[in-house]
């Protein structure tokens, strides 16, 4: 499979609170970059590889932006609301999970996005690994058998 996504890993003080969460033995941490997500991963190997796990983490990264993108392409007042929206019935996963989150808060939609993007890919991954955690912007999602 082609990689997809920067190598290269973006080092900033914005994020240098990552710097405290380590892989340990029997896992892997690795960071998956596409345009604005800037997602770290730490995951069990679980037979798995590091680059088998960063490629199926770049995949969904790049299916859930693309979701996104599209949604806000033919309905952009989804990314401008500052209050809860509804949905039509034909809208993606991850932007149906970011107008429930925006619902339950009273907040427009677009303040689930990190959040919503970070449980997307561990999810993905869980199909994978059983431990994972995903940060995004400061926004965690994590499956843990411990």
């Amino acid at each position: 499979m082609k990689k997809r996504g920067s190598g290269a890993v973006h080092r900033s003080a914005d994020r240098a609170y990552r710097t405290g969460v380590a892989a340990r033995t029997g896992e892997t941490a690795f960071q998956a970059v596409v345009e604005q997500s800037d997602l770290w991963i730490v995951a069990g190997l679980s037979g798995h590889s590091r680059e088998e796990l960063r490629d199926a983490a770049l995949e969904e990264l790049h299916a859930v932006r693309g979701q996104l993108k599209a949604y806000l392409a033919l309905h952009p007042e989804f990314g401008a609301a500052l209050t809860p929206l509804a949905l039509l019935p034909a809208a993606p996963p991850l932007v149906r999970a970011m107008a429930e989150a925006g619902q339950a808060c009273g907040v427009g939609p677009m303040a689930a996005v990190a959040g919503s993007v970070a449980q997307s890919v561990a999810t993905a991954l869980r199909e994978r690994v059983a431990d994972v955690l995903v940060e995004n912007g400061g926004d965690l999602y994590m499956y843990s058998t411990r």
